[in-house]
């Protein structure tokens, strides 16, 4: 006996997501096969039962499985066959060129985050140098290297020796 799955009612996040979606309830599963009409407008017309023109259509059933279910129930060499007839590549040369793709994603994302480092490096390098320069202007005169004694380098200090000491 085959098994009963609910009719999915097919989704779309909003009219620009092409992408359809399928909300399944935690008891339900996901069918492993959809069935879905194709109305196919003619450009012909034909009178309605009120006398007014109604587009002719073709009707076309088509059927789609899902890849997993059929993964799961035939052999790998027929898997790798049914894919290459509906115009996907052996899952074996998919993975290679998938993994070549995420390798470029990766290695962009990493050239990415190495740029934004150096450049929060130089950042950090340049806002150093700049403290250092105001420090440094704060506990020596600009003339000699020597140590100032003014009021304001002793006030600085007091504050840094009361800043280790917390």
């Amino acid at each position: 006996m085959s098994k009963k799955y609910k009719i999915p009612v097919i989704l779309y996040e909003s009219e620009e997501q092409a992408l359809p979606y399928i909300e399944i309830e935690d008891q339900d599963e996901m069918p492993p096969t959809l069935f879905i009409q194709e109305y196919k407008h003619t450009g012909e017309f034909e009178p309605g039962a009120g006398g007014e023109e109604q587009p002719i259509v073709d009707i076309n059933m088509h059927m789609y499985v899902d890849m997993d279910f059929l993964k799961n129930k035939v052999t790998p060499e027929l898997y790798d066959t049914i894919r290459v007839m509906i115009g996907l590549k052996p899952v074996n040369e998919a993975r290679v060129e998938g993994q070549k793709i995420l390798d470029k994603v990766y290695n962009n994302v990493n050239e990415q985050m190495g740029a934004t480092l150096s450049n929060k490096e130089k950042i950090k390098e340049e806002v150093a140098k700049r403290f250092n320069e105001k420090l440094t202007g704060k506990f020596y005169k600009e003339e000699s290297p020597e140590v100032s004694n003014n009021e304001e380098n002793n006030e600085l200090i007091g504050d840094l020796s009361s800043d280790e000491e917390e």
